[in-house]
């Protein structure tokens, strides 16, 4: 095996590890709890919308407000979480001494801890973000309309792997900043953001309000632009 796939396979190994750990914290599981209802939550009134309202019901609207809702109720718990002192517990429980063995340390580290962050966030943001958009293409009433929400399905994927590409790395970029106060980092660069935004009077200034930007830009290009 040569020393770049050895690297490979041992950054999906760590990344995999980190991931679990991740996850066993509180606002992760949090982060799951809201996943789950926020996807049966949407899909029940999806299907009591498409029953009392027949084939003409705005489904996609609902489905893209639970995409939405799983940006700041998933994504944004799951970066507060990798912010919160993860590299003192892992150096607490060995963890980061079995990444120095394998050649992770520093920066290298820190993008372990990112790409841990980004794939629990975007499990766990796929769930009701696919699964309430997958709901509203089985109520379609037309082969036009269903085509137009696989579009949208398209644009609400790659809004989630931005979403939790962006907030993972933040959240990982912040407890390397500051191992005991990354959360408050991470906070602070959302609210400093936040003031930008409203000052300059431009949504996109912020983070998270350039997210929910990009997003309406993914749908325009979709030919959801009248949902954006």
């Amino acid at each position: 095996m040569s020393a770049a796939a050895s690297s490979y396979r041992a950054f999906r190994e760590l990344t995999r590890l980190f991931a679990r750990r991740l996850g066993e914290t509180t606002l992760a599981r949090v982060a799951r709890f809201a996943s789950l209802a926020i996807a049966l939550v949407t899909c029940a009134g999806i299907i009591g919308t498409r029953v009392a309202e027949g084939p003409l019901a705005p489904l996609s609207k609902m489905a893209l407000s639970a995409t939405r809702a799983s940006m700041w109720l998933v994504a944004l718990a799951i970066a507060l979480a990798a912010s919160h002192q993860r590299s003192l517990a892992d150096r607490k429980d060995g963890i980061e001494l079995i990444a120095t063995s394998r050649g992770f340390d520093g920066a290298r580290l820190g993008g372990v801890r990112a790409a841990a962050a980004f794939s629990l966030s975007l499990r766990w943001m796929l769930v009701p973000a696919v699964g309430t958009t997958v709901a509203a293409m089985a109520g379609s009433g037309s082969l036009k309309v269903l085509l137009e929400r696989a579009a949208i399905l398209g644009a609400v994927t790659i809004f989630c792997v931005l979403a939790a590409a962006v907030l993972g790395a933040l959240g990982a970029a912040a407890d390397l900043l500051s191992a005991r106060r990354g959360r408050t980092v991470l906070l602070s660069a959302l609210v400093l953001s936040a003031l930008v935004a409203e000052v300059a009077r431009d949504p996109a200034l912020s983070i998270t309000g350039g997210l929910l930007t990009a997003f309406k830009g993914l749908l325009y290009l979709a030919g959801a632009g009248k949902l954006a």
